[in-house]
């Protein structure tokens, strides 16, 4: 993951980066199955408390976000963008769902950052990887895609 930051600032990120769907039944929000053979992921959505999506399983808390950005046009509330921490392992890492408000879910947790640096200076794109490599040229941005000067393509989300 790239993480293009105000400044300059370039956060190159190794994780996990999963697209879903979902739909909505009631209260319930429908994640595809985990493995062949089991079941559609069934999990209870909590929005009481404003600005924070709890995901129940059973009587168990699987999930707690918190908004960042603004809130999508969607009926069921949970459209954007949401983060909160999660324990893997024994440590607390970041999770980000991305709900685009239809049928689409990305899940990102990132399990390790290293910074590097960026520019744009007349249609040319500078990056300073962690490592201290460089890469410098055109670059386009088609749609939801990156391309980086090396020819590298990159989703946007």
């Amino acid at each position: 993951m790239l993480d293009f930051r105000a400044q300059g600032v370039l956060w190159v990120r190794t994780g996990a980066v999963i697209e879903s769907t979902y739909s909505v039944e009631g209260s319930q929000v429908i994640f595809p199955p985990a493995t062949l053979d089991a079941p559609p992921q069934r999990q209870t959505i909590d929005l009481r408390e404003p600005g924070v999506l709890r995901l129940w399983q059973g009587q168990r808390l699987n999930l707690e976000l918190r908004r960042v950005g603004g809130a999508g046009p969607d009926p069921t509330g949970l459209a954007g963008e949401w983060v909160g921490k999660r324990e893997m392992g024994g440590h607390s890492m970041t999770a980000r769902m991305i709900f685009d408000g239809k049928t689409n879910c990305l899940y990102l947790m990132p399990f390790r950052s290293d910074r590097g640096s960026w520019t744009v200076t007349s249609g040319n794109l500078s990056l300073t990887w962690p490592a201290g490599q460089r890469l410098s040229g055109k670059y386009k941005i088609e749609g939801a895609k990156l391309t980086l000067p090396d020819g590298r393509e990159y989703l946007r989300y």
